[in-house]
């Protein structure tokens, strides 16, 4: 049982719907239902009785909302106390599946040079996080390049080419590359064996993130080729995945591919001639709140995609 969990809970009993309760926590829905779930199975007990709109609580929950309210009351007053002491400031940052990668990365070291600061990721669809960067809910903002508006500040233009992605038993992989494991040594260095694109005509493509990206790259497939198209997602990492169980090829940001955790079940191949560069963006609205903590949180970034930091994903690093 955890705090969140309890929380969770008791905006639910409110609120009365899971959806209503997860847009106030700002959180998904899914996420939301198996914290409850989990908490549940915990206890042994339904919390919620079934069918019934709004939600209601059984027996046992109106038991757990009662000593739930008495032990967040407690830990806001705990927080309350120490926060008095000590001022933690707060820096929030939208992402994308990229920016959630390179956020990873760069934490370690800012928690070192801002140990005051809390950094709180919100991940989300792009338009939903550009429209909150315009409302200042957030302070930095790394995805694809926001609508120019003068409540918006772009604080670096990052161009990233794309990779390739094959499962590492297609025959085209066994046929280019001889051996493997010095190429995984490579790639997770960031060096990548190179193919022709064209070599890849016949398979089936997966397309993924949000939908300006995906005609980012079916319009670059088709100079080489009409794809197949056998699925199509917002998330690269589902997308990853799915190539790992049913084959295929999958066209990816290159910052993806050095950041992710690498499988040995895939490999990632540079394009023979280069690519377009799709462009990610670091912007923070006009009047940032936390400029310092900002500053240094975009320095951090800008170092790690340009390659003058060490990358924590690479083993023995």
């Amino acid at each position: 049982m955890t705090l969140r969990q309890l929380e969770y809970f008791v905006l639910i009993a409110e609120k009365g719907s899971f959806t209503a309760a997860a847009e106030k926590a700002r959180v998904s829905q899914p996420s939301m239902s198996q914290h409850i779930a989990l908490l549940s199975k915990e206890l042994g007990v339904p919390l919620f009785e079934k069918d019934t709109q709004p939600l209601k609580l059984t027996s046992d929950g109106e038991y757990l909302y009662e000593k739930a309210k008495t032990m967040l009351a407690s830990r806001d007053q705990i927080y309350r106390r120490f926060r008095s002491v000590t001022k933690r400031k707060v820096l929030n940052i939208g992402v994308s599946d990229v920016g959630a990668l390179i956020h990873a990365a760069v934490f370690p070291a800012f928690r070192r040079l801002c140990p005051d600061t809390d950094l709180i990721l919100h991940e989300g669809d792009f338009a939903t996080l550009e429209k909150r960067l315009r409302k200042h809910d957030l302070d930095i903002l790394f995805s694809s390049r926001p609508a120019d508006d003068a409540r918006i500040t772009l604080r670096k233009v990052i161009g990233d080419r794309m990779v390739l992605a094959l499962p590492a038993d297609d025959p085209l992989v066994k046929r280019t590359i001889g051996d493997l494991g010095a190429v995984r040594d490579r790639q997770a260095a960031g060096d990548y064996p190179e193919l022709d694109l064209s070599e890849a005509c016949g398979k089936s493509f997966l397309l993924t993130g949000r939908q300006a990206y995906k005609d980012f790259q079916l319009s670059f497939l088709r100079r080489f080729f009409e794809p197949t198209i056998t699925l199509e997602t917002e998330k690269i990492s589902t997308g990853l995945s799915m190539l790992e169980s049913m084959g295929g090829a999958l066209l990816l940001p290159e910052l993806y591919a050095r950041f992710c955790k690498k499988s040995d079940r895939l490999v990632f191949f540079s394009i023979r001639g280069g690519t377009p560069e799709w462009e990610l963006c670091l912007a923070t609205p006009v009047k940032s709140k936390l400029q310092k903590e900002s500053e240094i949180y975009l320095s951090l970034v800008s170092e790690l995609v340009e390659g003058e930091a060490s990358n924590p994903f690479v083993e023995g690093q």
